[in-house]
């Protein structure tokens, strides 16, 4: 297998169509809907990536990318939105 993968995204037509596509490619893929499942998680086992939503029913993605970013070692962090602002997009870039 190739690097474990997380994604978190509440469109679930999105995660599972790019949870899909990267196990076809070898990844070992977990998807959340949720940030509390995804933070749970990340307490036991930390992935290779991280893609993140930036905006969820239960928080900002932005916030989360802050938690994970202080993990040692964290892992490499994908922003992904379909509804996002421009300004929370370059809010996440800054981190």
């Amino acid at each position: 297998m190739k690097a474990d993968i997380y994604i978190l995204d509440d469109d679930a037509l999105f995660r599972d169509e790019v949870i899909h596509i990267l196990e076809q490619e070898g990844y070992s893929v977990n998807g959340f809907d949720r940030i509390s499942s995804l933070k749970c998680t990340l307490q036991v086992r930390l992935p290779s990536v991280v893609l993140l939503d930036i905006q969820l029913p239960d928080g900002n993605g932005v916030e989360v990318l802050r938690e994970i970013v202080s993990l040692r070692p964290h892992p490499e962090v994908v922003m992904v939105s379909g509804a996002a602002s421009l300004q929370e997009a370059a809010d996440s870039m800054k981190i």
